[in-house]
């Protein structure tokens, strides 16, 4: 039912170790074991940027309709973190019916029928409420095997699995029914897994799946489901992220680059005018021997020479938000 159409190695400077994957429509999402960031591949998986975070993410999940992503960390057990498209924490999930099935997270999906997200863990899957985290309900338990991880590919959902005798992808239906199963070859480790829809013109169903060879060594296998009943019954709205205009990042760029040149011009504009000002009590000190027409034109300058300073303090804190949220500057790490 699944065939691996392609195999490429995932190079980098060092030995790194991938462990989430997720992706947004324009770009693939590699949350790096045991690291603070988060690496950007583009679509032919070439290492494009790669993001501080203020945790050691493992799962990460992209959810379209809120333009975030999801994830989770091996040390807040029980718990995703929303983040932003600049990877910063804006708000967080403690799922309480996890407790039957074990606190570490193994995967994270977004489940776009629904709007839901879909938690897998060791021992089940969790199909989590955004807006009431205490309407979660559990789709699966299992005590037989280690659920690695899970995709949504609504209205089914795929897990993948380890157990005493064999490694596992099963594919389910919204209620936790198996539909289908396969084994994993032995010497592959699933750490996790994308449906790429934007194949959608292909009467196959394409998905990503990142594995490890010999515990370090991260791969990147481009999977084929080959089965007409499932293919044909998917949702279109898993399909909604290939809609997504990928060149919103270069509006961005415009907007950052119209507020850095305003900057600019205002700072050429200060530069002027204190010039002018300089110039100004030059003069009158050339020009007359009255005192009090020198500290008249000097009282003038100083005032002037204020309202520069604030309108200083103004440029620079809005040079710095620029600096925040625009870091098309940055050098690629």
């Amino acid at each position: 039912m699944f065939r691996i159409k392609s195999e490429k190695p995932l190079s980098s400077k060092c030995q790194t170790r991938y462990k989430g994957l997720a992706y947004d429509g324009c770009w693939f999402y590699l949350t790096v074991y045991c690291e603070c960031r988060v690496v950007r591949f583009d679509s032919c998986f070439h290492e494009e940027k790669s993001f501080d975070t203020c945790r050691c993410y493992r799962c990460i999940c992209y959810d379209l309709k809120e333009k975030c992503f999801w994830a989770s960390d091996s040390q807040c057990l029980s718990t995703v973190f929303k983040l932003d498209e600049c990877f910063h924490e804006i708000d967080s999930i403690r799922i309480r019916s996890s407790d039957r099935c074990g606190g570490l997270v193994t995967g994270i999906s977004y489940n776009c029928c629904d709007d839901s997200l879909l938690v897998s863990f060791a021992g089940g899957v969790v199909c989590v409420n955004k807006q009431h985290p205490e309407k979660s309900r559990t789709l699966a338990e299992t005590c037989r095997e280690w659920i690695l991880g899970l995709v949504s590919v609504c209205p089914y959902y795929i897990i993948y699995s380890v157990s005493e005798q064999k490694k596992t992808i099963r594919v389910c239906c919204h209620n936790g029914r198996p539909i289908k199963e396969i084994c994993v070859p032995g010497e592959m480790i699933i750490e996790s897994a994308v449906f790429f829809p934007c194949a959608k013109d292909c009467s196959d169903c394409h998905f990503y799946v990142l594995i490890s060879k010999h515990g370090c060594y991260p791969y990147l296998l481009d999977c084929i489901m080959e089965c007409d009943a499932i293919c044909d019954g998917i949702c279109d709205c898993n399909y909604k992220i290939c809609d997504r205009d990928c060149n919103e990042n270069c509006e961005h760029k415009k907007c950052c680059c119209d507020v850095m040149e305003s900057i600019a011009l205002q700072e050429a504009s200060l530069a002027h005018i204190l010039n002018a000002e300089g110039e100004k009590l030059q003069k009158t000190i050339s020009s007359t021997d009255d005192i009090r027409k020198i500290l008249e034109v000097n009282r003038s300058v100083n005032k002037t020479i204020i309202n520069a300073t604030h309108l200083e303090h103004i440029l620079y804190a809005k040079l710095e938000a620029l600096d925040d949220c625009c870091d098309f500057c940055e050098n690629d790490r």
